[in-house]
């Protein structure tokens, strides 16, 4: 079987798999604002993918509260960098939590493609085949090339925990504006392992389902769905999905410290392809799960 080098949702652990966020988040003692910094790495397969994405922002209490619904709340303003052997981008992004249950994110990026890996992956056909197979055909073909754009996500997360019990949702809105040749009108996108229009929309969102351990283990249970909004001219509908997996996840933070380290959380999961054009059975084989492995480090400076 063949597997094209895709470095895609890697990333994606990174905005969605904090699922110690719902546990471990310590109330406010004061307004003083803290200058923060996070590391996470990562490692994914089914499509592959490497990843290492660096953020340093400063945050601060919005007010003190004892309620649960209110005690966790700030505004952050932060810088963030990524890394991957096919592409990089840098950018800045905002965020607020005005509620314990309630997160939202703004981010703006330039983002580059190295032009290696058979990245980036041209089309001018919603329908196109663009399956771990074509795509190796298309890095042997040398039909790729470098190119450099805009990325723009909104998100908002929602989550709650009753007991034990914690459910989350986080949805995601992406944006992006790459620099394409005429008639070029569609990119394979290694980051969400999906055909989409340049200057179109693309959605993804998780939903976790998961036991909090007094040991500050979290496992659980996601369905991450994805899903493109394609222009009138480019299709009437997507073809391409909704596509969904589900699967086991589990985030273990297994350091916390006082120092400049104050916490490193190891995270991996497993997630069966229900629905996918090329990966529940076209092209890859539907019993071949997507796997992915993290440590995320985090610390005040």
């Amino acid at each position: 079987m063949k597997n094209n080098f895709s470095f895609c949702a890697a990333a994606l652990l990174f905005v969605s798999v904090q699922l110690v966020a719902v546990s471990a988040q310590a109330q406010p003692g004061s307004l003083d604002g803290q200058l923060r910094w996070q590391s996470f790495s990562a490692a994914a397969y089914n499509p592959l993918g490497l990843v290492e994405l660096v953020q340093v922002s400063y945050r601060k209490p919005l007010y003190l509260s004892q309620n649960p619904l209110f005690a966790t709340n700030y505004a952050e303003a932060a810088v963030v960098g990524a890394a991957t052997p096919a592409y990089g981008f840098v950018g800045l992004q905002a965020e607020l939590q005005p509620l314990s249950i309630l997160r939202l994110r703004a981010r703006a990026e330039a983002i580059g493609f190295f032009g290696n890996f058979g990245h980036v992956a041209r089309f001018n056909d919603v329908n196109a085949d663009y399956s771990d197979t074509a795509l190796d055909a298309i890095k042997e073909a040398g039909e790729n090339s470098a190119t450099t754009g805009t990325r723009w996500t909104l998100t908002a997360l929602l989550q709650a925990a009753v007991g034990q019990v914690a459910v989350r949702s986080h949805l995601q809105g992406t944006y992006v504006n790459l620099d394409l040749g005429d008639g070029e009108t569609l990119y394979y996108s290694p980051q969400f392992d999906y055909l989409i229009e340049d200057g179109g929309l693309f959605f993804q969102n998780d939903l976790d389902v998961v036991w909090l351990f007094e040991s500050g283990l979290v496992a659980g249970a996601r369905m991450n769905s994805s899903w493109a909004v394609y222009s009138s001219e480019i299709a009437d509908e997507d073809p391409n999905g909704p596509a969904h997996r589900v699967g086991p996840l589990v985030a273990w933070p297994f350091f916390e410290g006082s120092g400049r380290v104050k916490r490193a959380t190891a995270i991996g999961l497993a997630n069966w392809y229900v629905k996918h054009r090329w990966r529940a059975g076209e092209d890859t084989p539907a019993w071949l799960p997507y796997i992915a492995v993290g440590v995320q480090i985090e610390g005040d400076l």
